[in-house]
């Protein structure tokens, strides 16, 4: 990193500090893109309805880190530098509110955009005290005793602004693009009639640039945490939640998701309204991945002894025999299975489990 050399009794230059501040940018930007790359992401700034709700919400403070010209236009009495493009940081230390008016067609509604940019910002303007060559005691009162005021800071800022769509009928009613150098972050829509925005009316925008993962979170791995593509040496449980799935009615095809887990529990859990209540046909589970391995179980209802009356040829078992279902009323079967190197789902069974 570049560094200004300053010797003892020289008179101090202008250039000297400015040319130090413009450096230290330089170097942090540059430990920035190693980090985090050259593509505009953003952290923190997000979207809540305010308390009590009203037709505006609250973006939270945060980050945007965005390429931009190191300088577009002079930095006191250092030329521009258009040339080079560094990792910019734009801070919003403060929550910003952003309006987010109904519309006034009954039965319309309203998608509007949260976005951002980073933008350079030369502010705090103040009449400054220049050196006096003909009267060293009586400073002159701005530039050439001009009593102009001048910027004082150039503040790299994240800049948030809401661009409102068309407002169309509820359910046609699209959402608008970003604006040149903007990335979108949030889509909050408001129908005809509302009082205020629910956290139901906010939604993050497809393609917004969030940092879901950062270097601490990578670096907590390392101790204890496990990490792809590397040999893991257990010291506790690793525990796999069970997937519910509804049954289906007699002689239609289950067709389970292997890419929502690994266990799951037909008849039970979260969402599901019923047990099975009648034979079904076992299809080719969708997204299989060899090496993926879980036990799924299946709950009859209070009649029971229904079975799978067909599969498909993805579902294989020891010496050709395919496990069946064996539970009567109320009971519970699990199927053990692992997906073999070629994609066949070889079955184990324990029946009628109590």
């Amino acid at each position: 990193m570049d560094r200004s050399i300053v010797y003892s009794q020289e008179q101090g230059r202008s250039t000297d500090f400015l040319f130090a501040q413009r450096a230290a940018m330089i170097g942090v930007s540059k430990l920035a893109q190693a980090v985090l790359g050259a593509s505009t992401c953003v952290n923190g700034l997000a979207c809540t309805a305010t308390s009590p709700a009203s037709l505006s919400v609250n973006i939270a403070k945060g980050e945007i880190y965005s390429m931009a010209n190191v300088d577009s236009s002079a930095y006191g009495v250092l030329p521009a530098d258009t040339s080079d493009t560094i990792l910019k940081q734009g801070i919003v230390l403060a929550t910003t509110n952003l309006a987010t008016p109904a519309p006034t067609t009954s039965g319309y509604s309203i998608n509007y955009l949260i976005e951002a940019i980073y933008q350079d910002t030369d502010t705090t303007n103040v009449v400054l005290p220049y050196f006096n060559s003909a009267n060293p005691s009586q400073p002159l009162s701005g530039q050439s005793n001009s009593g102009t005021a001048q910027p004082t800071q150039r503040q790299g800022q994240c800049v948030l602004a809401v661009k409102a769509g068309t407002a169309a009928t509820t359910g046609s009613q699209t959402t608008p693009t970003p604006d040149a150098g903007y990335v979108g972050l949030w889509v909050v829509t408001v129908p005809y009639g509302a009082t205020g925005i629910t956290s139901g009316n906010i939604a993050q925008y497809t393609g917004a640039p969030f940092l879901s993962v950062t270097l601490q979170n990578i670096l907590s791995g390392l101790p204890g945490y496990a990490l792809l593509a590397a040999t893991q040496a257990w010291t506790a449980a690793q525990q796999g939640a069970f997937v519910p799935v509804q049954p289906v009615g007699s002689g239609a095809t289950l067709t389970l998701n292997f890419a929502l887990g690994n266990n799951f529990v037909v008849g039970g859990g979260g969402g599901v309204t019923s047990a099975i209540g009648a034979s079904f046909v076992l299809g080719t589970p969708a997204n299989v991945v060899p090496g993926q391995s879980g036990v799924i179980t299946f709950l009859q209802n209070a009649t029971g002894g229904y079975t799978i009356s067909s599969r498909s040829t993805a579902w294989v078992g020891a010496n050709g025999t395919r496990a069946q279902l064996t539970a009567g009323a109320n009971g519970r079967d699990d199927f053990f299975y692992v997906v073999d190197f070629d994609g066949k789902i070889v079955l184990s069974a324990a029946g009628n489990v109590s």
